[in-house]
């Protein structure tokens, strides 16, 4: 199983902050839009003007926050591999293991190897 692992893209964050202001923006200019038109605000106003702009923005801002989502969606593919994930295996030794000289039993019972004398003619004297 290979499975690599990417970088999470700032897209998604910064399309998040994009459409939650733009929405919240939206959400108050209804709002003030409301406010004006109930309490006697003559027609030619200069806060209707800005009213409209804010609304509009926030559309803006929140379509623009669509959009830096579905890109970023689309280019997930081109973002840059941290690494690869890939499950272990595990491969039968090479060779077999040799096993050591034999070991005999003592007269007790417990197993000893044994003891192999130097030479005494190759041995140095002291």
């Amino acid at each position: 199983m290979n499975e690599t692992l990417h970088e999470p893209s700032q897209g998604t964050k910064y399309a998040l902050f994009y459409i939650t202001g733009g929405a919240l923006v939206i959400i108050w200019s209804a709002i003030w839009y409301y406010y004006l038109r109930h309490n006697a605000a003559p027609d030619g106003d200069s806060r209707y003007y800005v009213c409209t702009g804010l609304f509009l923005s926030g559309l803006a801002v929140l379509v623009i926050g669509i959009l830096v989502g579905r890109i970023g969606r689309e280019a997930k593919h081109a973002d840059i591999p941290v690494g690869t994930v890939t499950a272990a295996t595990v491969a039968p030794p090479a060779q077999q293991v040799v096993n050591g000289p034999p070991v005999a039993a003592n007269g007790a019972g417990v197993a000893v190897q044994p003891v192999q004398m130097p030479n005494q003619a190759t041995s140095p004297r002291i």
